[in-house]
């Protein structure tokens, strides 16, 4: 597996020792760790670690890292995750489980917060079934993917990458070249492939990620043809997530999505107004 890192001395060592632990399976893995530029101490605790593999990418950007790790690494399967970002123990056994059909290029998993608010559950459960609807859809501009829970069959990977070496969204262009070249059904979702966000502990923090999602869109551009999706389909996705759910829940979980579509807008105008100042 390939882990990129730059300061992350914040969670790095909760993403190490969730790798360190997970439950056995068909085969072995190795884990390579990308130091992008660190000024802090976050280089100091992968070294310390018995598992991971200590590299350097001087070039900046995320991408780059990966690029550099999976070029030192071996594996017939690539993962990868983020620094801050803590996969459940049964991580890469279900990876290999789905990867076990070889019709399957891409495996993608869901992305949890770590906090446990109510109103983090109800945005996390929408989120699984925004991802259910778009990879069931048989729609392909739709599909999109994000290296923070992704795992690639290595010839695959060879064949279509490396990935475009930019700051934000080549996650997303990688899978979209896969749709094209080869099918939608080589490009899988599961959302019993987990990991935690460690930085999501409150609904605020994810309110904050969504101002800085809004943000690189306006500055690094639409990824890819990727097609958002429409009013209906977000309406239909909200129907599926509340569907078993109280009127109080259906009626807060629309108020949390608005108010997240608020923040997003927020941060792709502060890209704008960047880009014009």
């Amino acid at each position: 597996m390939v882990i990129p890192f730059r300061n992350a001395e914040r969670h790095i060592g909760r993403c190490l020792r969730a790798l360190e632990e997970q439950l056995p399976f068909d085969g072995s893995y190795e884990v390579v760790v990308v130091d992008n530029g660190s000024t802090d101490g976050s280089a100091q605790i992968v070294a310390a670690s018995d598992r991971a593999r200590l590299l350097r990418e001087d070039k900046r950007g995320a991408y780059a890292a990966r690029n550099t790790g999976v070029a030192s690494s071996s594996g017939a399967l690539i993962a990868f995750t983020d620094s801050d970002w803590a996969p459940q123990p049964d991580w890469l056994r279900r990876i290999v489980e789905h990867m076990s059909d070889p019709s399957v290029a891409v495996v993608l998993g869901a992305r949890m917060p770590v906090g446990h608010s109510r109103g983090l559950e109800l945005v996390a459960r929408y989120e699984r079934a925004k991802n259910d609807f778009i990879f069931g859809s048989g729609i392909s501009d739709l599909y999109y993917g994000w290296t923070s829970n992704m795992a690639v069959r290595r010839e695959v990977f060879e064949a279509i990458g490396p990935f475009v070496e930019r700051l934000r969204g080549s996650d997303a262009l990688f899978v979209r070249r896969v749709v094209h070249d080869l099918s939608l059904e080589s490009v899988r979702y599961s959302s019993e492939i987990q990991v935690e966000h460690l930085e999501i502990r409150r609904v605020a923090d994810y309110y904050r990620k969504l101002f800085v999602y809004g943000r690189s869109f306006r500055r690094f551009g639409p990824l890819g043809h990727v097609r958002p999706l429409r009013t209906r389909e977000r309406l239909h996705v909200w129907r599926r997530t509340i569907q078993s759910g109280s009127p109080a829940e259906a009626a807060a979980l629309l108020g949390l999505l608005a108010a997240g579509l608020v923040f997003w807008w927020a941060g792709s105008l502060s890209g704008f107004v960047r880009e014009t100042t």
